[in-house]
């Protein structure tokens, strides 16, 4: 083969004719063209251009064949491209009679589309293959633009099955019912806090958990207690991607809150002997736990993180684990590389990329959110809804859960500082279930969260 011959962009003229000439002779043919293809999934300009004209003459209920699709390029000034020695439409005949049942068209819609995205990532490795050559952009941004064009390119290849039965998922249901048999009420991720299990059953695959705060009220502590009794409690792989702190930081926040150690005791003072061991001892836990996470990335983008989900998602299952819980901390801080008319269409970007990254790796997706500042000045520290999340109504729409964590007494100047660590974690959003109020106290010390219900019943230990 040839260099020139290894570079010619890959097509099959007799798969575009074979869907076409269907086109023209079945309007179901039509529709299932329609689901698969664009009309630049099509090599050959003729082929463009009939593919979009007949899919036009659909949508304006026109009847379509040979002749009145003729009619319809003549009106348009664009038969020229059927037309054999200047007259006739013989060239448009032609394609019509390769047209296949409509029980066939779909092997030749998928081979358009396959041979389509080939060319699309062609056009990807040069375009990658250039910046590289020449050195105008850092290797850090080009690999971002790889890594985003590569996916487009995989969503592009994904042919959805469109409507099908509801009863042919039954038996998917009865199978689920079966293997959560004798287990108990937590099916999901347990969050350690029990009645936050019992409102949501656990986080369970596929699910969007939106936890919101204002700064300082502790949001990034409840994620990292969730995520430590997921990975070292539980011993379930967990992908932490922290945008605020550094890997000595999260260190820190993982042992104190594991151990119960005070945050100030590990940083300032040295611990004597027993100390020294109990804090190597924790230190031989959490390093053996698969509790994982990216403090390095603070330019991530919705890109960026799917591309290392994917990543880690496969490698645990190389390993026989499967990843039970994505934890991003916070959504405000990412951004979007493409263009966005306002902040807020980006971060509605950013909200719906994190909905398909969990349904996409069926895990779920713990994301931190800020709150609107309204929920302090208007009218003082009053307690925050949905609608309060910062820069998009999308995350409340595209959450199936969403957490607001509220401390009353954060903002009252002759407040205790046993009133101030009194808490409030909303359930203000359960698209299965039930929401609810869960009464909550800080400990600043070990950075942690107890049910208020469970101290009292332990004599004021945390549990």
């Amino acid at each position: 083969m040839k260099d020139e011959d290894k570079m010619f962009p890959p097509f099959s003229g007799a798969d575009e004719a074979a869907v076409l000439g269907s086109m023209l002779a079945n309007d179901d043919c039509v529709l299932k063209a329609y689901e698969g293809l664009r009309a630049d999934d099509f090599f050959m300009d003729k082929h463009i251009v009939l593919y979009q004209t007949i899919i036009d003459m659909y949508k304006g209920a026109k009847k379509i064949d040979a002749t009145t699709v003729f009619c319809e390029l003549k009106r348009l000034n664009i038969a020229d491209l059927f037309m054999s020695m200047g007259t006739g439409n013989e060239m448009l005949l032609d394609i019509a009679r390769c047209f296949v049942s409509p029980d066939n068209i779909g092997d030749h819609v998928h081979a358009v589309k396959s041979y389509s995205v080939m060319r699309k990532l062609m056009l990807s490795c040069s375009k990658i293959i250039s910046d590289c050559q020449e050195h105008k952009k850092s290797s850090t941004a080009i690999v971002e633009t790889a890594e985003k064009m590569v996916y487009e390119s995989s969503v592009d290849a994904n042919i959805k099955a469109g409507l099908s039965l509801v009863g042919d998922g039954m038996h998917r249901m009865v199978e689920a019912i079966e293997k959560n048999k004798g287990r108990s009420g937590v099916l999901g991720i347990s969050s350690g806090l029990s009645q936050l299990d019992e409102v949501t059953g656990g986080f369970q695959p596929g699910n969007l958990i939106v936890l919101g705060a204002r700064p300082g009220i502790g949001k990034t502590s409840l994620a990292v207690q969730i995520a430590v009794q997921t990975a070292i409690v539980k011993k379930i792989p967990v992908a932490y991607y922290s945008l605020e702190m550094n890997q000595v930081e999260m260190a820190f926040r993982v042992a104190s809150s594991y151990s119960g150690i005070p945050l100030w005791n590990l940083k300032h003072t040295t611990p004597d002997g027993s100390g020294w061991n109990k804090i190597l001892e924790i230190c031989g836990q959490v390093k053996e736990s698969p509790f994982f996470a990216d403090t390095d990335s603070f330019n991530l983008n919705p890109v960026s993180l799917r591309s290392s989900c994917r990543r880690f998602f496969g490698k645990m299952e190389r390993e026989g684990k499967k990843l039970g819980l994505i934890v991003v901390d916070y959504v405000q801080l990412m951004k979007d590389p493409g263009t966005h008319e306002n902040r807020q269409s980006e971060v509605s970007e950013i909200s719906r990329s994190l909905k398909a990254l969990a349904m996409d790796l069926n895990v779920p997706v713990l994301a931190l959110a800020q709150l609107n500042r309204g929920t302090v000045t208007d009218g003082g520290n009053r307690k925050p809804r949905c609608s309060d999340l910062r820069d998009s109504g999308s995350l409340e729409q595209d959450a199936d859960i969403v957490l607001l964590l509220w401390k009353e007494n954060q903002y009252v100047a002759n407040a205790t500082q046993e009133k101030r660590d009194e808490s409030l974690l909303i359930v203000d959003k359960n698209r299965n279930g039930q929401t609810r109020d869960i009464d909550l106290i800080f400990r600043g010390a070990i950075a942690r969260f107890g049910e208020i219900e469970k101290i009292e019943e332990s004599g004021g230990r945390l549990l």
